[in-house]
């Protein structure tokens, strides 16, 4: 079957029609018609026209402006992280010497606590919990990590057309999606682990449960994309826009449909001209009636617009060579078995390992790479995780474990009273605290680091400076980017699109549900069902509320402060709870 297909006339490819009524202006007094005009995209209206000396290009350009889209959109780009210190931000910060303060004083502090303790507290009970299982819990999570690709396998059946994704592939992926994560949860309530272990695996559970849906929900979109492009394929081609030969429209292939028009150059002369007409003025616009003949233009020059906007979305724009914002040598380095992809030739073993292996739960075409690997960059991350989870086994062994052992004994033995809750929640705060950063730093700058290098993954703002919140909402859209994006453009703006509901009614849904996964590890590790941590997620709504008053908008160091008190407050209040109710 052909891989390309060769024009009958490439005399002209394109004309653009003028499109004769002048652009509206918005109503001051009506805040509907001024959205209405922010939200129209950039249109250039495109026809064929024959001609033996000349062509003509005339262009109706409107403002482009799509604020909600951009919001919405999950956008990767090559960055680093804001604690790496390789990020020559950190080194002009004038606080990046309290940073290796903080290092400092905690290693000395534990070595103090080492010392007046008399050992390393290598066989305490703490110890063999974080060993019990350990061969165990590595087999099983490989299984987990391998029952994954089911998702490959339903990616192959949509291309293939086995069954259309709106419609029947929606239900079978949900079918599977709970399948896949009821069976991996009864699964560990069966082998009864520590709640170290039982704690790690759901939670890898949950990570790759949001790989599968991105990677399924992204090619199923995928798939309906390239069957609205196949028929507007077929209407340029009857309309006389691109012509093929009969013989090579009957074996035009469905999966090489979108390389095909990049490789025959169809799609780099539209988007040639496409570019080269928005940055024509439009002046000398007249105003009067549309004939039917100038609609019947509009209609067939949107129908080419739109083909290549798919063309784009499929990825065509990344794997045509004439890419502006590409330079040789990227070039040559994203020419691997990764990049330069289109729908469905990304449907590859190799391609989902990939996406497995990258720090991010949101499925592309195509990812922004490094040139190389740094090898000592990656030993580094190793090394530190090494040592940053040796100083959270000492801090829990030595200020959290024989508290939390306290407060069992005191429940077996005596009604908790509320001076004792509150008494053990101000014992424990600065310890959980301490461990909450210390964990934080090992996922995010450690570990998705170490992954990103390893896969040449370029976007490496895993957070940002989430410590300088001033409310709740900013919170969590800052100190873990993987999953706000993923919550964002699977749940949020998936909402929005599929059931019309308003913004505001979206996020409470996405809190909502990020609420019930949180509640739903707590219930396996404790093997309780409080609702206490959902409660907790649930505030988030009044403290965003109260966060945005007066009194903190205009005093953003008060409004930090209180987001801190409520954040380091809740993890031992939590603990506490679970622990004595």
């Amino acid at each position: 079957m052909p891989k390309s297909i060769q024009l009958t006339s490439l005399k002209t490819i394109i004309m653009a029609s003028l499109a004769t009524q002048p652009q509206p202006q918005p109503n001051k007094n009506s805040d509907n018609d001024s959205n209405s005009v922010a939200d129209n995209a950039s249109k250039t209206v495109l026809l064929t026209s024959q001609s033996k000396t000349t062509t003509t290009i005339e262009t109706k350009t409107t403002v482009a402006f799509h604020k909600k889209s951009k919001q919405l959109h999950v956008n990767f780009t090559p960055r680093l992280s804001t604690l790496d210190p390789h990020n020559q931000l950190l080194h002009q910060n004038p606080l990046r010497g309290l940073y290796a303060l903080f290092w400092i004083l905690l290693a000395f502090h534990i070595i103090a606590t080492i010392h007046a303790s008399g050992s390393l507290a290598i066989q305490s009970p703490l110890a063999r919990l974080f060993s019990k299982h350990l061969p165990q819990l590595a087999v099983v999570d490989l299984c987990l990590v391998a029952s994954t690709f089911s998702a490959f396998g339903f990616a192959k059946l949509l291309s293939n057309r086995c069954f259309e994704y709106c419609n029947t592939g929606l239900i079978l992926q949900h079918i599977f999606q709970f399948s896949w994560l009821g069976a991996w949860i009864l699964y560990i309530f069966y082998r009864e682990w520590p709640w170290i272990q039982s704690g790690f695996l759901t939670l890898h559970s949950i990570t790759m449960l949001m790989k599968i849906h991105s990677y399924c929900a992204t090619n199923g979109e995928y798939s309906e994309k390239l069957k609205t492009l196949e028929s507007r394929v077929k209407e340029l081609d009857d309309s006389k826009v691109i012509e093929f030969d009969d013989r090579q429209r009957e074996k035009l292939d469905r999966k090489q449909l979108v390389s095909t028009l990049v490789k025959t150059g169809i799609y780099e002369n539209l988007n040639h001209f496409i570019e080269q007409n928005k940055q024509q003025p439009t002046e000398n616009l007249e105003s009067k009636s549309p004939t039917e003949s100038d609609e019947k233009r509009d209609k067939l020059a949107d129908k080419v617009h739109e083909t290549i906007d798919l063309l784009d979305q499929l990825g065509a724009r990344n794997a045509s060579a004439d890419h502006e914002d590409v330079d040789d040598d990227q070039k040559k380095h994203d020419e691997n078995q990764y990049s330069s992809k289109c729908w469905p030739e990304n449907l590859t073993i190799s391609n989902f390992t990939d996406y497995l292996l990258i720090p991010t739960l949101v499925y592309r075409l195509r990812y922004p790479r490094t040139k190389e690997i740094r090898i000592f960059f990656v030993i580094e991350k190793v090394l530190a995780v090494t040592g940053i989870f040796g100083l959270i086994y000492m801090i829990t062994q030595y200020y959290i474990w024989d508290q939390v052992t306290s407060i069992k004994a005191f429940d077996r033995d005596h009604r908790a009273s509320a001076i004792h809750l509150v008494d053990n929640v101000i014992r424990l705060v600065v310890p959980f605290t301490i461990n909450y950063l210390l964990i934080f730093y090992i996922i995010f700058e450690c570990i998705c680091n170490a992954f990103a290098e390893l896969t040449r993954f370029a976007d490496r703002e895993f957070y940002s400076d989430w410590w300088n919140s001033c409310s709740f909402d900013e919170f969590s859209r800052k100190w873990n980017k993987p999953v706000h994006h993923f919550l964002l453009k699977h749940v949020y703006a998936s909402t929005i699109s599929s059931y019309g509901v308003s913004r505001s009614a979206a996020a409470i849904m996405t809190l909502f549900l990020s609420s019930l996964v949180h509640e739903l590890l707590m219930v396996i590790v404790t093997r309780k069902l409080r609702l206490y941590l959902f409660l907790a997620q649930m505030t988030q709504l009044p403290l965003t509320y109260i966060g945005r008053s007066k009194l903190f908008k205009t005093r953003p160091a008060l409004a930090n402060a209180f987001f801190w008190v409520g954040l380091i407050s809740g993890f031992p209040l939590l603990a506490v709870c679970y622990i004595l109710y």
